[in-house]
């Protein structure tokens, strides 16, 4: 993972920007154009601090230096890292020979190896160097006898055959030991490869872990830009909020000012009213006065009428009351009258009623002798009859006048 793309482009040119405006007063370079310093200076940091390799970003510190090799694969970045000690120490000591292996073509041309034996060719110009000594070692010999050249030819034929027997045996030991040296590179190998396999594991470990700790940096820096714009947020929010309320405080005075001024032309066209209420008041008074005082003549007018009428209705009543009890007493005379008249016609009927008891005792004892009747008993008969006629008829009470009447209508009304 490239270090670098893990952190936004837009920081680190706004902290560049940032450092290019912000610095501290006392550097000529800046004095310009820079009015104020929003921050103070900062003393172990900056342009001219102490760490002037580190840079900050959203609250941050980041590393101005590059590093020197950068891949993108970290496996290949650690062996390229070995491979930097390994090329560093061919330098330092060129007489050593690395062998190469046929399986270093198939991997990285800069994988490292740690083959330090010497070859076959090495071998060879070893021999031809011992053999070229003692080809010059025979030239430089004194002349000898046959005997002494066959003496010599036989210990150096035994002489070469025991080297043969040596070379054979350090063949033989050079076999075994190469045999052993593959079985032991054959191993080596499996076990660099077994190293290389939890190499690779343990690099692809690290890298997930070094994707989750750039996947959780992303996340912080999200998080953190995040809660930077919340906060601009509501930093534009609490400056709207501000604005609103200088606004309303504003409007508010003006408001107050329109009021006082509502209130002042309220107070004055309520003067102004009160002025024209007193005015009105007191033609309203003057003209009460005058309607009081008629409606005093018409009292007085009303009472005199009233009394007038009154007295009218009272000499009307006193006449209506005599002449109900002139009424009255004519009926009481009536009745009295109506009463005596029925006492003798009762006395009347009482007298007949007994002559006639007698005549039928009389009658009863003239059965035998049919006689007619005289004229006076008929005559009485008839006279007895009429008074019974008499008391049947109802009485009747004479209409009473008109005047009567109305005067009668206003006792009701009054009871």
């Amino acid at each position: 993972i490239f270090r670098y793309d893990e952190y936004p482009s837009k920081a680190v040119s706004d902290n560049y920007i940032y450092r290019m405006l912000v610095s501290s007063p006392k550097d000529p370079r800046v004095i310009a154009y820079t009015t104020y310093y929003t921050e103070p200076v900062k003393k172990y940091f900056g342009q001219h601090g102490q760490l002037s390799c580190i840079s900050f970003a959203g609250d941050k510190s980041y590393p101005r230096r590059r590093n020197v090799y950068v891949y993108e694969d970290p496996v290949r970045n650690d062996i390229q890292l070995l491979s930097y000690y390994i090329s560093k120490f061919r330098q330092e000591r060129p007489a050593v020979s690395i062998k190469e292996l046929p399986s270093a073509q198939i991997l990285s041309p800069v994988r490292p190896t740690r083959i330090f034996e010497s070859t076959r060719q090495e071998r060879a110009q070893k021999r031809q160097a011992s053999a070229a000594a003692v080809a010059a070692a025979e030239i430089s010999r004194p002349i000898r006898s046959p005997a002494d050249e066959e003496a010599i030819k036989k210990a150096q034929q035994k002489k070469e055959e025991e080297e043969r027997a040596a070379e054979r045996a350090v063949a033989e030991e050079a076999s075994r030991q190469e045999a052993e040296a593959k079985r032991q590179e054959a191993a080596r190998l499996a076990e660099i490869a077994r190293q290389e396999e939890l190499a690779a594991k343990a690099a692809a470990e690290k890298a997930a872990e070094r994707e989750r700790q750039a996947e959780l940096a992303r996340q912080e820096e999200l998080a953190k830009q995040a809660e930077i714009e919340r906060a601009r947020k509501a930093e534009e929010e609490r400056a709207r909020l501000e604005e609103e309320k200088r606004l309303a405080e504003l409007a508010k005075a003006e408001e107050e000012r329109q009021q006082l001024l509502r209130l002042e032309e309220i107070a004055r066209q309520a003067e102004a009213e009160r002025e024209a209420d007193l005015a009105r008041q007191a033609e309203e008074l003057a003209e009460l006065a005058r309607q009081e005082a008629e409606l005093a003549e018409l009292a007085k007018q009303r009472e005199e009428e009233e009394a007038r009428r009154k007295q009218e209705e009272d000499e009307a009543e006193l006449a209506r009351q005599e002449a109900e009890l002139a009424e009255l007493e004519r009926q009481e005379r009536e009745l009295a009258e109506l009463a005596r008249q029925e006492a003798e016609l009762a006395e009347q009927a009482k007298l007949d009623a007994e002559r006639a008891r007698r005549e039928a005792e009389e009658a009863a004892e003239q059965a035998d002798e049919p006689e007619e009747e005289p004229e006076e008993a008929v005559e009485e008969e008839e006279a007895a009859e009429e008074p019974v006629a008499a008391e049947s008829e109802p009485v009747v009470d004479e209409p009473e006048t008109p005047e009567a009447a109305a005067d009668e209508e206003p006792e009701a009304e009054e009871e």
